[in-house]
């Protein structure tokens, strides 16, 4: 097979990722059902109907194709480090088994401290095919060397944006409506600073989430499930370490942290809510409240940016839109901060200022909302229900039945009009 020009191997490799993952799909679905990984209804879950999950299967699928096929389309000249081009069949053997974990959880479910436990396996295993955080680039600063500090940082940061990607999974088409556009933003980036093999399985993914978005956007036939989200987290995370081993590609990690923005502002949104809940709770000695604050980090709440955009009045598809072009807006301002980039110095600031002013009118939204009702958190209160009687009374002095007037409702407010007077026989006549 002849190869492409980069730009060329890119674009081809993105349509057939989410192509591959758009056929796939439909026959993982109804393995899911088969097997029972289905979602269920009730608590916090906003779906109104079960949903099958497992959706990660799909997305990885096609993403290997895409990838194994891209591959050769793509000049091996054109890599600027083709000695380690054997570390993305390593990355993708590790995604591997993320995916086998967060598939065990959609089928059986896995407490929290194993599957943090097995996101800090999959990390070590990264740092230990040699991709680690060596240059962390500073702005004014350029590229500096960490040295030990690299092995703490790599691990913290592959399980932060794992788990980043999975709370913001909580809305039909936001996990992988976010992945898609901040996949797409980074292999841009890659591509700029030289990195191409990384480019391309940057741009396989964003096509595999724009081909499962097609199925999961609302209402939603099949969620990623802790298989997607989970394995789109540590592939994102792991790419963008793998960047970060030479100076000149050291601009990619606070790339990503700014095109994760939405997700990764979800997540300390929400350790900060939840560690504050046990430290307020006052109880037992210092010790007692650092377990409990530990439990709580991993207890579910329904205070996340989803649930806080569907409180103020949006539908499920606008919640959606909302988070995906709020990470879009950061992922333009990372891109505007290349040093090779033709941006102006005002372009950037003002790229920057508009991405964070989102960030921080999302962040700002208020947990609860006027006339909503915060125990269930989604959606206006249950409206009365007006139970009619099936026939009328009789009268008591004739034993006929009388004619009772119906209550007028307003449509819109679901609130009775003042009743009409009784008509008498003679006046119905």
């Amino acid at each position: 097979m002849s190869p492409l020009s980069p730009i060329a191997a890119l674009v081809t490799t993105t349509a057939l990722a989410a192509l591959c993952v758009t056929l796939l799909t439909p026959w993982v679905r109804r393995l899911a059902l088969h097997w029972g990984a289905v979602d269920h209804p009730g608590g916090r879950r906003i779906h109104r109907a079960p949903t099958a999950r497992l959706g990660g299967l799909g997305v990885t699928l096609g993403l290997g194709i895409a990838v194994g096929v891209g591959s050769h389309w793509l000049d091996p000249s054109a890599l600027q480090f083709p000695e380690r081009f054997f570390l993305i069949p390593g990355l993708l053997a590790l995604a591997g088994g993320v995916l086998l974990v967060g598939a065990y959880d959609d089928l059986r479910g896995i407490s929290p401290p194993v599957k943090l436990a097995a996101l800090t396996v999959a990390a070590l295993g990264v740092v230990l095919l040699g991709l680690r955080i060596e240059y962390l680039h500073v702005p004014g600063l350029g590229p500096l060397q960490l040295g030990w500090l690299s092995i703490p940082l790599t691990l913290f940061w592959i399980v932060g944006i794992a788990n980043a990607v999975n709370l913001i999974d909580g809305i039909d088409g936001a996990a992988s409506g976010v992945s898609a556009v901040s996949s797409l933003i980074l292999a841009g980036i890659a591509f700029g600073c030289g990195a191409h093999a990384l480019a391309l399985v940057f741009a396989a993914l964003a096509g595999a989430s724009s081909g499962f978005l097609f199925h999961n956007r609302e209402p939603a036939r099949i969620f990623l499930g802790d298989s997607g989200s989970l394995t789109i987290g540590f592939l994102i995370a792991s790419l963008s370490v793998a960047g970060c081993t030479a100076p000149d590609t050291a601009l990619l990690l606070p790339a990503t942290a700014l095109a994760l923005a939405v997700p990764a502002l979800d997540t300390a949104q929400a350790i900060r809510r939840r560690v504050g809940r046990a430290l307020r709770a006052r109880r037992g000695n210092p010790m007692a409240r650092a377990v409990l604050a530990l439990r709580e980090i991993a207890r579910a709440d329904s205070e996340h940016l989803h649930h806080r955009l569907l409180r103020s009045g949006l539908s499920h598809r606008q919640a959606t839109r909302v988070l995906v072009l709020v990470s879009l807006a950061a992922g333009l301002a990372a891109w505007s901060a290349l040093p090779e980039g033709t941006a102006t110095a005002a372009e950037r600031l003002t790229a920057i200022s508009f991405a964070g002013l989102l960030l921080f009118r999302l962040g700002a939204l208020p947990a609860t909302h006027h006339g909503l009702d915060p125990a269930t958190a989604i959606g206006p209160k249950a409206l009365p229900k007006i139970v009619l009687p099936s026939r009328a009374p009789r009268d008591p002095a004739t034993g006929s039945e009388e004619l009772l007037p119906l209550p007028a409702v307003d449509r819109q407010s679901r609130i009775p009009a003042k009743a009409r007077p009784p008509l008498s026989h003679s006046n119905a006549s």
